[in-house]
């Protein structure tokens, strides 16, 4: 299962606001027909999530391993790329222990675009 800090959103670049809160509870609600994958924690990854502007070092550092090995939340974009929207501290949790791989639940474009919100929240 997957857990979110109710009203938990994800800002990217002050283009996008994603409802991390209400995604997580549709996924728990559809979790039968989730496919989960694992990826490599590679240099790939580590560059797409160095822009994180909001790493919090001591929540990584004090993270149970228990949550750092939840699926990451990573949504399909138009132009058929891939964007972290929730995890940015369980990548780093994982590769700061020495794990190679992490478990990655992939959100559709057609179904991500449900839980974007274009303005700001506040």
């Amino acid at each position: 299962m997957i857990s979110a800090r109710k009203n938990e959103i994800y800002n990217f670049e002050n283009e996008y606001y994603y409802d991390i809160f209400k995604l997580s509870n549709f996924i728990n609600e559809n979790y039968d027909k989730i496919i989960i994958r694992k990826a490599p924690i590679d240099q790939n990854l580590l560059y797409h999530i160095s822009s994180y502007k909001e790493l919090d070092e001591d929540w990584v550092k004090d993270m149970p391993i228990t949550r750092a090995e939840e699926p990451i939340l990573v949504a399909e974009l138009p132009n058929g790329q891939f964007r972290v929207i929730d995890g940015h501290h369980r990548i780093n949790r994982l590769h700061r222990s020495g794990c190679t791989e992490i478990s990655v639940i992939s959100i559709p474009k057609e179904i991500i675009a449900s839980f974007i919100m274009q303005k700001e929240v506040g």
